[in-house]
């Protein structure tokens, strides 16, 4: 596949996800246009469907993969080693992405602004958040790594080496995920680190179960991480801050080696 192959199927999952979402709320917001509840959960509701849908469209017409599912959840299938250093590499990830997600209380602390609020309310529960929590698992467990690693990371490497595959499959992965800017990044780091983890393995197992304990992190976070995100930001981006940073950056590099090794040696 070459690389404007690649970001056309990403701008294709976009703009069918999007066409989907606008079919199912048009026809109920012509009648309702009152801003009820109603048409909140609807619209919700709707970008969860439009993007499974558009996954699945896009599997069937331009891929159609034999799946054996049966094989890939057995768990005599996966070397329990490299689930330890997955479980690394998460944590690893938590720490990596703070500067980046923390991006604007940087600026204004370096400015002597007063930040705020937080910046990612985690203990702040609404149905907006249920509906993210659903997401997460629906959709990015599964459909989002069998279509950037399985189907466009793969498919790259038949055309290309594998720096500019992983790159290429990364730049794609990011480039959904532009709700805000400070995601950007973050999930570029995360497409390189889950598209290793199925270079090396070849099991879209790993990428998966890599991905489930990230938004696991993400989630225990978001339910019970108040007293964490005010220790966070009560470090005011002091050495201590830095060094966790460092820290995740070292953590992540070094599951990601052991996970190559311990891979090799199942083999």
């Amino acid at each position: 596949m070459r690389i404007i192959k690649a970001l056309s199927f990403t701008i294709l999952s976009f703009i069918l996800s999007s066409i989907i979402i606008i079919l199912i709320i048009l026809p109920v917001t012509y009648f309702i246009n009152d801003g009820s509840i109603a048409i909140n959960h609807l619209k919700q509701i709707s970008i969860i469907v439009g993007s499974l849908l558009s996954y699945i469209l896009i599997f069937y017409f331009f891929w159609k993969p034999k799946l054996n599912i049966k094989k890939a959840i057995s768990p005599n299938n996966y070397n329990y080693k490299i689930v330890f250093f997955l479980i690394l590499i998460a944590i690893g990830n938590e720490y990596l992405k703070m500067p980046f997600n923390h991006f604007e209380r940087i600026i204004n602390y370096s400015s002597q602004i007063k930040a705020l609020g937080y910046g990612y309310l985690y203990y702040e529960f609404n149905t907006f958040r249920f509906y993210q929590i659903i997401s997460a698992i629906l959709i990015a467990l599964i459909f989002e790594e069998l279509f950037f690693r399985k189907f466009l990371l793969s498919k790259l490497l038949e055309k290309h080496n594998k720096s500019i595959a992983l790159v290429t499959s990364s730049l794609c992965f990011s480039i959904i995920h532009f709700e805000t800017l400070n995601n950007l990044i973050p999930a570029f780091i995360f497409g390189i680190i889950s598209g290793l983890i199925f270079i090396k393995t070849r099991k879209i197992g790993y990428s998966i179960l890599l991905h489930l304990m990230i938004n696991s992190i993400w989630l225990i976070l978001f339910l019970f991480g108040k007293t964490y995100d005010d220790w966070i930001f009560q470090l005011k981006f002091n050495l201590l801050y830095w060094t966790l940073f460092i820290f995740g950056i070292g953590i992540t590099f070094y599951g990601v080696n052991k996970t190559t090794t311990a891979n090799n040696t199942y083999k």
